[in-house]
């Protein structure tokens, strides 16, 4: 009977123990659950508080948050906002205030912005002013006040990478008019081999590249009227092309090349789209003017030849322009 007692208490004894782990587990998950729902609580608190524009409190709000559960998911979203706002806190968040309230303004009334990021002390709030500032001037096409915003954003920038965008966007603006102030502005900043420097030299060469690719079009249509005239587009060579050899090569011509595209390389579809659009054009026009100039005379046949290859190769340089890109073809 001893024996019997002795395991009967110990039995006892540990579901106690057991009970009291239990116990004690439950508590500190419930715990640890109430501590995340109140650091949550806090972050939603702060969120609300920056949609209304009460900085301060949202910074309170969400160094309490930490303070509720310091590892909680909660607590470090509101670490991060928090070290957003401190990193803008000068001035006591009122230029900070400006700053969101223009950011979130349907119509940006320039002239009070411009005023307001003046009266800003220096700091990364007026350098993000100045930025929202320029876009906006720019926007509306007033490059001289954009310049001017950007220039000031330059002077006051500090870090590399910052100094380095606020270039590459003045760079930008003022490379349309003056393409020797940007290259300049990008060699003085060591960007002479930047990205920006070759999509600003890719633009001066396409706004030279492109009218003179028109002019060749306008030029190839000139050739084909002193060869043909208006005889090519007579109801019985539009009929001629619906037949069997005309259609296969027109097939030939734009879609296979299309297909490839499709197959192999998915990216290139847009520019091969244009492209097979634009020669299936040409060749139309190309078979029903060799139609019309059968037994012509034979300046008028070579006239016509020069004026279709023209044609294709101007077509095919707007279709490059159009994609980005000319393949090193008078251009980056």
């Amino acid at each position: 009977m001893s024996v019997v007692r002795r395991d009967a208490e110990r039995r006892s004894q540990l579901a106690v123990l057991l009970a009291v782990v239990l116990a004690a587990v439950s508590w500190g998950l419930l715990s640890s659950v109430a501590l995340a729902q109140s650091a949550a609580a806090h972050v939603a608190r702060a969120r609300a508080a920056e949609e209304s524009f009460q900085l301060d409190r949202a910074a309170e709000a969400y160094r309490a948050g930490i303070e509720a559960e310091p590892s909680s998911r909660a607590a470090h979203v509101a670490r991060r906002r928090l070290a957003w706002l401190e990193e803008r806190a000068e001035g006591g968040f009122g230029p900070l205030v400006a700053l969101e309230r223009a950011r979130r303004a349907t119509t940006l009334d320039r002239t009070a912005f411009e005023a307001t990021v003046d009266a800003m002390p220096r700091g990364l709030v007026r350098r993000e002013s100045l930025e929202l500032l320029a876009s906006a001037h720019a926007a509306v096409g007033d490059t001289a006040a954009a310049e001017r915003a950007l220039r000031q954003w330059l002077a006051e920038a500090s870090a590399p990478s910052e100094r380095e965008r606020a270039t590459a966007i003045l760079a930008r603006l003022v490379s349309v008019e003056e393409p020797e102030e940007a290259e300049r502005l990008l060699e003085a900043a060591d960007l002479g081999e930047s990205d920006t420097a070759r999509e600003i030299d890719f633009e001066r060469q396409v706004r030279v590249a492109r009218p003179l690719a028109l002019g060749a079009l306008g030029l190839a249509a000139l050739m084909m009227s002193i060869a043909a005239g208006t005889r090519w587009a007579s109801l019985e060579n539009l009929r001629a092309l619906a037949r069997p050899g005309t259609l296969l090569l027109g097939f030939w011509l734009a879609g296979a090349p299309l297909l490839v595209a499709m197959r192999y390389d998915p990216s290139t579809q847009d520019t091969f789209v244009r492209l097979a659009a634009s020669m299936l054009g040409l060749f139309v026009i190309a078979q029903l003017v060799a139609r019309a100039l059968r037994g012509a005379a034979r300046w008028r046949r070579a006239v016509a030849a020069c004026a279709v290859l023209v044609a294709h190769v101007a077509m095919g340089y707007l279709v490059l322009l159009a994609s980005g890109t000319t393949l090193g073809i008078l251009g980056p």
